[in-house]
């Protein structure tokens, strides 16, 4: 994955035309991953000129939390990386907030460990 300045990862499995409302104001160096469980979603955001150079759809096999998952691991995936830049998570859930603190008490931990 191409170096960003800020990451927004989308869950796609609800409200989202709400969530994308603000993409217009996206600034250099901002990506947009939006995860969908459905081709006809995918299809929709492409209709709409949604999909851009700095926003892509991820399309996730159906399931019970497959975007939730999806994103989780994603993230896990990103969030180590030295040259990642700011991640946030735009969705409805509260499933990731036990995620994030991990993370979050994980990253203040190696930079204690660092110094």
């Amino acid at each position: 994955m191409k170096n960003y300045r800020r990451l927004f990862l989308v869950d796609g499995d609800s409200f989202i035309y709400k969530a994308l409302s603000g993409i217009h104001r996206l600034g250099e160096g901002d990506k947009v991953l939006i995860f969908v469980g459905a081709e006809e979603m995918r299809q929709r955001l492409k209709a709409k000129g949604y999909i851009r150079s700095n926003v892509n759809v991820i399309l996730v096999r159906r399931g019970k939390e497959t975007v939730d998952n999806r994103i989780k691991g994603f993230l896990g995936n990103v969030v180590n990386r030295e040259d990642r830049g700011q991640i946030f998570i735009i969705s409805r859930d509260h499933g990731y907030c036990k995620r994030m603190d991990y993370y979050r008490k994980n990253m203040e931990y190696r930079r204690m460990s660092w110094n």
